[in-house]
């Protein structure tokens, strides 16, 4: 496998991350599906493994992180707004396009979770996009509950510090965006299988415990996000356009998620004509390890080859 470092540009800043390929030679340009994260994460969570899976004679992968998280430039550091990433994405498919060593018309986008968001939204605004997968994806931000109700006023209490501070010249206010339930971390609901998909990648160097994760090849992940502009996902409704989806859609839901809601995403993602939608169970991080890894990056792999290959 060849395993090129790209950056291309971002409203303003740069994206940097890689575009994976076969090295055997191919007849034609491939097919590239490009991966959106999840909240925070970066190419060394749980994306660089997926994009591995996903690469075959006839798809390359980009995947890439976010302007001021992993390997991107920018400041304030680990700024997570959902409509930055939004911009971003946009940009990652702008550049593909670009590109003459992969086939501009065959695009495909691949999301987990506020990416699985991004890559609907994305698939809304433009037919050209070829496919789409999703895995548990958060499409209607009004109704995730990544927390408890009762962590919900020190969340709020944390935005109103930090919008208040910043009026004033301060650092913003910074969360963990992991935890366990009382925390004050942002995700604190079915936390435990974002640890266990941490623990099956090779190659991690914990700084910090928890925190801070660094790797060789694919950068850096830290467990904190600004507080502002985590507002933001609240604002990320695709779910209420996702008719207008033409393309083929292969999404995996979790039946026990307590952090994106099973039913009503059900609902919305059967409104698109193409959709084949599936499930299984373990919470919301089910498809990041075992089996549930196992099982999703199989069905995306063979999705891909089928939509990104065809004539």
């Amino acid at each position: 496998m060849q395993v090129e470092a790209i950056e291309f540009p971002s409203t303003g800043g740069t994206c940097r991350g890689a575009l994976y390929r076969t090295d055997r030679p191919a007849a034609e340009r491939p097919g590239v599906v490009i991966l959106a994260h999840g909240l925070s994460g970066t190419r060394l969570t749980q994306y660089d493994r997926r994009a591995r899976r996903l690469v075959h004679d006839g798809v390359a992968v980009l995947d890439f992180d976010p302007r001021f998280v992993g390997t991107s430039p920018g400041t304030p550091r680990q700024r997570i707004d959902a409509f930055a990433w939004l911009a971003d994405l946009r940009a990652a498919v702008a550049h593909v396009r670009s590109r003459d060593d992969v086939d501009a018309q065959r695009v495909g986008l691949y999301g987990s979770s506020l990416g699985g968001g991004l890559s609907l939204a994305v698939a809304v605004e433009d037919s050209d996009i070829r496919a789409i997968a999703l895995d548990v994806p958060a499409i209607d931000g009004m109704r995730a509950t990544p927390s408890p109700a009762r962590s919900r006023p020190a969340l709020l209490g944390a935005v109103a510090r930090d919008a208040l501070g910043r009026r004033r010249g301060h650092p913003p206010v910074l969360l963990p965006v992991f935890g366990e339930v009382g925390s004050g971390a942002v995700v604190q609901n079915d936390v435990d299988g974002f640890w266990r998909g941490m623990d099956e990648i090779d190659g991690i160097e914990w700084i910090e415990p928890r925190r801070v994760a660094r790797h060789a090849e694919t950068g850096e992940w830290r467990n904190e996000a600004t507080a502002l502009e985590l507002m933001s996902s609240v604002r990320l409704r695709p779910a209420r356009r996702a008719a207008a989806v033409r393309c083929p859609v292969l999404a995996h839901l979790s039946e026990d998620d307590r952090v994106v809601p099973f039913g009503p995403t059900r609902k919305a993602l059967g409104r698109i004509a193409a959709a084949d939608i599936r499930t299984l169970r373990g919470g919301h991080f089910a498809p990041f390890y075992g089996d549930g890894f196992e099982t999703t990056t199989a069905a995306q792999a063979e999705f891909f080859a089928r939509e990104l290959t065809a004539a």
